[in-house]
């Protein structure tokens, strides 16, 4: 059985649909790799990352200050995040995990907003930056050398 010339000429602008769609997925993939790659200095604004970031891994230290509890929500990735992590690793300060990879992420973290009433210091007021740090009766949208020095004194360090 042979194809008609119309039938050769739909095939082929199927072929050059699929490839064109492609082209444009793979053209998207790239940007968000490069907008995330491009913030080396200071975090996006919140973004869902769920499929590119890691399993859910707690990560907790001693903590000679185990009276206060320190949460922190964040998506791995950021630099305020890995600055963060670093922060309460060399201070050698334990922290209780949340990644937005966590199925109850969002809903933990609304509730933790509202009990602050949706007010943050740091960064963002509005809880506009990640890593999102509750400590007691304060929390953090953000983090920055300023953010730390606060934690420290609330934690005694």
């Amino acid at each position: 059985m042979s194809m008609t010339q119309k039938e050769k000429v739909t095939l082929g602008v199927i072929g050059v649909s699929i490839i064109g769609i492609a082209i444009i997925i793979t053209i998207g993939v790239l940007r968000n790799t490069s907008n995330e790659n491009d913030n080396s200095d200071s975090d996006t604004a919140i973004t869902d990352n769920t499929q590119e970031e890691e399993e859910n891994k707690p990560s907790t230290t001693d903590d000679s200050s185990e009276d206060i509890q320190v949460i922190m929500f964040h998506n791995g990735t950021g630099p305020m995040c890995i600055d963060a992590i670093e922060f309460f690793e060399n201070e050698n300060i334990s922290y209780e995990e949340h990644l937005t990879t966590d199925d109850d992420f969002v809903e933990l973290l609304e509730e933790y907003k509202l009990n602050h009433e949706g007010d943050s210091e740091g960064v963002s007021p509005s809880f506009g930056y990640y890593p999102m740090i509750f400590i007691g009766d304060k929390a953090f949208s953000g983090f920055n050398d300023e953010i730390g020095n606060e934690i420290e004194e609330i934690l005694d360090k």
